[in-house]
């Protein structure tokens, strides 16, 4: 990163099981050239299907605090949380969109430090995935009215910020009819003539 004054970012957000993982990281393995899945840091437990420094960067609590102290991070989750969240600005590719999939509490945070000065030229845009009436929240065992919840306060959040970036929502059940069609995917999130562009620069990219 040779100036976060300038960079670009797509904040994913979703409740569980909304699909903005998997969304992240089709456009970033099809999208090379104009997307980067920024991988965040957490001193939650790795899971055995993850893969350190892919999914995430695993450390403990205690090293990840020092480096909130020394490295500018964004999107960060912690004090009220037990594992604590945040990604480095200097993994962000300034010449890239740079993909953050964040909880609410990472979104609020992300978007208070873009504000300051250093950061005011920053380009910000928002995918909502509104997944509070998908019937797999339930059949996974988790909780629709948490969801529901959850849902309320990103909207919440986006409407307190309606003039920071370029906020899109979508619903779940419309989500998942196009989701597979990043085309289609590009053309809610960017204008026409931006899609083009990207389209020609990744079309011989497999």
């Amino acid at each position: 990163m040779k100036d976060k004054k300038n960079l670009a970012f797509l904040f994913i957000l979703g409740g569980s099981g909304s699909g903005k993982t998997f969304l992240g990281n089709n456009l970033a393995e099809h999208f090379p050239k104009n997307f980067k899945k920024v991988t965040q840091c957490t001193s939650r437990e790795m899971r055995s299907e993850e893969i350190q420094d892919k999914d995430y960067h695993f450390m403990t609590k205690q090293e990840l605090e020092s480096k909130f102290k020394t490295e500018d991070f964004i999107g960060c989750v912690r004090d009220q949380f037990p594992n604590i969240y945040g990604t480095r600005l200097s993994e962000c590719d300034d010449d890239k969109i740079n993909i953050l999939i964040l909880s609410v509490e990472g979104f609020l945070d992300a978007i208070l430090k873009i504000r300051k000065e250093e950061m005011e030229e920053a380009y910000v845009t928002v995918l909502f995935i509104d997944n509070v009436k998908n019937p797999d929240i339930e059949r996974k065992g988790r909780n629709a009215s948490s969801e529901e919840l959850y849902t309320r306060s990103i909207l919440k959040a986006l409407c307190s910020h309606e003039h920071t970036f370029d906020a899109i929502t979508v619903n779940y059940e419309e989500f998942k009819k196009y989701r597979d069609n990043l085309e289609d995917v590009l053309n809610i999130l960017y204008d026409k003539s931006t899609v083009e562009l990207m389209l020609e620069a990744n079309k011989f990219t497999s």
